[in-house]
Parts: structure tokens; C-alpha cells; sequence
């Protein structure tokens, strides 16, 4: 079957300008090379963590999440926090 334009805009990678961090883990399935991940991603976090693999949240809980946290706190000052209005 032919692809439309728009299937075919999808395949392409577009520049994600929002802040990203990213944390790896040894044994993770693929280990994505972080200039790769530079290349399509505003990358302002990167940690390389040396335990835990896939399943992380199960396996490395506090690292990550400790690592989350610093991620979260290093962008909020530069970013407005949405608030609910409820």
C-alpha cells in the first residue's frame, strides 16, 4: 500500500525543544549514544547511572527517582509550572 504524506511526516524526526533528561541504565536493551539523542531532543539533563537496566523503576527505584527530581527542579526555574483551575 502507498503511504500518505502525513505517515510519511511521521517518519521524520522533528527537534523537540522541551526540556529533556535522560538517564541511563548499563544493562538498558539499547544504550542510544547521547549525541543521537542531542540530535533530535533539547537535552539539558544526562545522567549515566552504573546498576539497574529495562526495567529500572522496578529494579533501581531511588536512583531514579532521585535523579528525576534533580531533573525537575534544575528546569522549573525556567519554565512557569502549569496550575490546574479547578
Amino acid at each position: 500500500p502507498n503511504s500518505t504524506n502525513a505517515e510519511n511526516a511521521l517518519l521524520v524526526a522533528r527537534y523537540a525543544t522541551v526540556p529533556t533528561g535522560c538517564i541511563r541504565f548499563p544493562k538498558e536493551i539499547y544504550l542510544f549514544p547521547r549525541s543521537m539523542m542531542e540530535g533530535n531532543n533539547n537535552v539539558v539533563h544526562w545522567t549515566i547511572e552504573n546498576a539497574g537496566g529495562h526495567f529500572a523503576a522496578m529494579e533501581q527505584p531511588k536512583a531514579l527517582a532521585v535523579d528525576m527530581r534533580r531533573f525537575f527542579f534544575e528546569v522549573a526555574p525556567r519554565h512557569k509550572r502549569r496550575t490546574s483551575k479547578m
